[in-house]
């Protein structure tokens, strides 16, 4: 059957389906957020172009599109916003792309239990405004909440800035109407058996079908609010004072670590907002001229590392070997007063306290998102994030491989963020160059083998909350084993014609 004619038989099929054929909106569906589509976007045309969008109102057309689909196997790609930086949305050519953005009509909310329903299409930002303004926070707070979905969350098994205090998306997650490949429906929810389907379903990325409706928990808006900041001589001994906070019973919004480099690239936060415009209004003539010089440096830098990542990488080390901690707590005002006045006696046995500054300016710019990017895109190089997460007893270790792997590959520096009491999140930044397109692609791929090949030869997990999608596809047979060979038998069960996102987990 053509192309052209499936897409007939699907708008006979469902009346009143929504849908799109338009060269230009196919083109806009054929790929996510993933940077190899920025790379590729300067070198050839896209590749994964779809046969058609498809825009359902409700849960009765989700079901018809894939009872359609699974009948003539034909591959579909469930799609929220299309913030993914993995390729999880990406769809297969002449295949069909279903835009949950439409399922933004319902929400409810359950004040004795702390509980919210949802359709899985709001932008998670109207949606966190909508709770607000209820009193609530749906308690997930990823850099991408103006552009991603409640649906996308539970995909990807997202985390929020303040997931150390709130949990991961699957965290809070206590039901789902999901629909099966097969266009069958049903309400599961954590209660007895089904919370461990639950677990199957989130994170899945559409390989065993879409969720409609989601339940999540909420919390009360917090009463109370506190900062903190601190220097470290050494990432080591930042975490394990971090360690030592987590382990000590405390429950902050927020640690987050930055290493040598990526604190000298923060280093506006050690003033703060307040000190920063004091400092401006008074002169404040040698903090302006070492900031002169820092972004004289950095702009310097930023040129040779298209060239000289291994010579970029020194400068910069030695030019920063303090390590910036910040930390927020946020909920009851007498348990946030406890813990902060706790985890100030934890963190000040190792580091060197810098006032609520640094933590307030960095709070402020949570959501700000640099040019930096795309001006490395266009002068030819690549720019991406990857993160990554160890035991405690693993992550320094893993840290150092990484940075072992990627020694004079690209410009490397880290964060670490999202941190438990059993482990913690890195999110390495990493910028690269080659002056041949195709063999930019190629350093670009090569960096993410040599990279994730480290993870998990040190034992971490090669995703904490961007999801697999195609990116990470490869690695996972690794780092699962014998239970990647139990999904496949689950995806056999569950989409036997393999139709749902195809190739996403490996699948």
């Amino acid at each position: 059957m053509s192309t052209a004619d499936y897409i007939a038989d699907l708008l006979a099929a469902v009346p009143g389906l929504a849908a799109s054929t338009e060269p230009a909106t196919l083109r806009a569906y054929s790929r996510d957020c993933w940077p190899i589509y920025q790379i590729r976007y300067w070198q050839r045309p896209v590749e994964s172009i779809p046969g058609i969008i498809v825009r359902p109102r409700q849960t009765g057309e989700v079901q018809a599109v894939y009872r359609f689909a699974a009948a003539r196997g034909i591959p579909v790609a469930p799609v929220g916003l299309g913030s993914g930086v993995c390729g999880g949305a990406v769809p297969e050519t002449d295949g069909i792309v279903l835009d949950l953005r439409l399922l933004d009509h319902m929400l409810e909310l359950d004040r004795e239990s702390n509980l919210a329903k949802a359709s899985v299409g709001w932008n998670g930002q109207i949606l966190e405004d909508r709770l607000n303004a209820l009193g609530f926070t749906a308690g997930h707070f990823p850099s991408s909440i103006m552009m991603s979905s409640l649906g996308g969350w539970m995909a990807a098994r997202g985390a929020g800035q303040l997931s150390t205090r709130y949990g991961k998306f699957e965290d809070r997650l206590r039901g789902v109407r999901w629909v099966y490949p097969d266009g069958s429906e049903e309400w599961l929810d954590s209660n007895g058996f089904r919370e461990g389907v639950l677990e199957l379903l989130a994170g899945s990325e559409g390989t065993l079908g879409t969720a409609t409706e989601v339940e999540f928990r909420v919390d009360p808006l917090a009463e109370s609010r506190t900062f903190g900041a601190y220097d470290f001589s050494s990432v080591e001994s930042a975490l394990t004072s971090m360690q030592r906070l987590m382990h000590a019973g405390l429950r902050p919004a927020v640690v987050r670590l930055y290493d040598p480099i990526d604190s000298l690239l923060h280093a506006g936060f050690r003033r703060g907002i307040a000190g920063a415009k004091q400092a401006a209004a008074s002169g404040g003539v040698t903090v302006a001229r070492r900031d002169n010089l820092l972004r004289q440096t950095l702009r310097q830098a930023l040129r040779l590392v298209l060239d000289r990542p291994a010579a970029a990488q020194s400068l910069l080390e030695r030019l920063s070997r303090k390590c910036l901690l910040i930390v927020m707590f946020e909920g009851p005002a007498a348990s946030v007063s406890w813990q902060t006045i706790e985890a100030d006696k934890i963190l000040r046995q190792g580091g060197t306290p810098l006032g609520e500054g640094p933590a307030r300016a960095w709070y402020a710019k949570r959501y700000s998102i640099t040019g930096k990017q795309s001006d490395i895109l266009k002068m030819g190089g690549f720019f991406d994030t990857m993160e990554v997460a160890f035991p405690w007893s693993r992550l320094a270790e893993g840290y150092r491989a990484v940075r072992a792997a990627l020694q004079g590959q690209v410009l490397l520096m880290a964060h670490f963020s999202h941190v438990y009491a059993d482990g913690g999140c890195i999110y390495f930044t990493f910028t690269g160059y080659k002056p041949e397109p195709l063999a930019n692609e190629r350093h670009y791929l090569e960096v993410w083998r040599l990279a994730l090949n480290a993870v998990v030869g040190a034992g971490g997990t090669i995703t904490h909350h961007h999801g697999v999608g195609l990116l990470k596809a490869r690695w996972m047979a690794d780092e699962w084993q014998g239970g990647h060979g139990f999904l496949r038998l689950l995806k056999n069960a569950i989409d036997p014609h393999h139709i749902a996102n195809p190739g996403k987990l490996g699948l």
